[in-house]
């Protein structure tokens, strides 16, 4: 009787796995690619515009994973450098999260994403050159020597 029960629950389990993963998801690889690009884009764009100085972005990852069939999170990783007035050159890298809600389009052949909330999780910055700092200085933006 236990060979039996056994039995029907590995078939079971066995079925379930089987449904599970070769079950459609609500959104299709196509629309992930085309996201992760567009936001790849944006975040360049913006970075552009807040930061004039920065150069050489890299996108370091960028993926999304599936919330709900009009809800996407996505996750990603960039990097640039900046320079100041000073000549000071330092690296700047950014980790965030990005939740994307599907809205409805008049066209049922396009699909519209909206960016609903970006957080920034990790900022890191790491210097090019170490910079003097001197308790002693009134004005901090002094030339360092």
């Amino acid at each position: 009787m236990n060979r039996i029960l056994a039995l029907i629950f590995f078939a079971g389990a066995l079925y379930w796995t089987w449904t599970l993963i070769h079950s459609s998801s609500d959104v299709g690889v196509e629309v992930h690619a085309g996201l992760q690009k567009e936001l790849a884009g944006l975040i360049q764009n913006v970075l552009e515009k807040k930061r004039p100085r920065a150069s050489q972005f890299q996108l370091q990852k960028i993926y999304t994973e599936t919330i709900d069939k009009n809800k996407v999170k996505a996750n990603f990783a960039y990097s640039y450098q900046e320079k100041s007035d000073r000549s000071d050159t330092w690296n700047q890298k950014v980790e965030g999260t990005a939740v994307l809600y599907k809205q409805p389009s008049p066209d049922p052949n396009v699909s519209r994403w909206i960016v609903q909330e970006v957080k920034t999780v990790t900022d890191q910055v790491e210097f090019q050159e170490g910079s003097t700092i001197s308790p002693n200085k009134k004005d901090p933006e002094e030339d360092v020597d």
